[in-house]
């Protein structure tokens, strides 16, 4: 089985909080805490980070842990277009330099996800057929 990390947009976080349970329900593990609700900048600090450095570093220090903890990292990604914040494209940096397996979920928004290190796949479900037949294992 594997550990998993989940980054996508916060306005998804319902939607991957049950692709989490799905995963967890099949024996892996989760290592991304955001997903617990609990790592939300309340709006009325959102986008003043000089105010809020401190809270803001907390969490920047745990959603780093839990990517490093993780065997496999799968990105969320989203339609031209749609207003969305870009910490999930820090995150694949992140995974990325961390030799991490990287699976992208959705249109390629850059030009990094064209890697060949970025596994795109068309859906959850084919993700999750995918963990199930043990290729998702890194070897090291």
């Amino acid at each position: 089985m594997a550990s998993i990390y989940f980054a996508a947009c916060y306005s998804r976080r319902e939607q991957i909080l049950e692709y989490a349970n799905q995963a967890r329900a099949a024996g892996h593990e989760v290592t991304c805490r955001w997903l617990n609700g609990q790592n939300r900048i309340p709006a009325s600090r959102l986008g003043d980070v000089e105010s809020y450095q401190e809270d803001y570093r907390q969490l920047a220090q745990v959603d780093w842990e839990d990517i490093r903890k993780a065997e496999i990292c799968i990105f969320f990604t989203e339609e031209a277009g749609r207003p969305s914040g870009g910490g999930r494209h820090v995150e694949f940096g992140i995974a990325l330099q961390s030799q991490k397996e990287c699976w992208v979920i959705g249109p390629k928004e850059n030009l990094f996800y064209c890697l060949p290190q970025a596994v795109q796949m068309r859906s959850w479900e084919e993700a999750m057929a995918r963990l199930a037949n043990s290729e998702a294992v890194p070897a090291n």
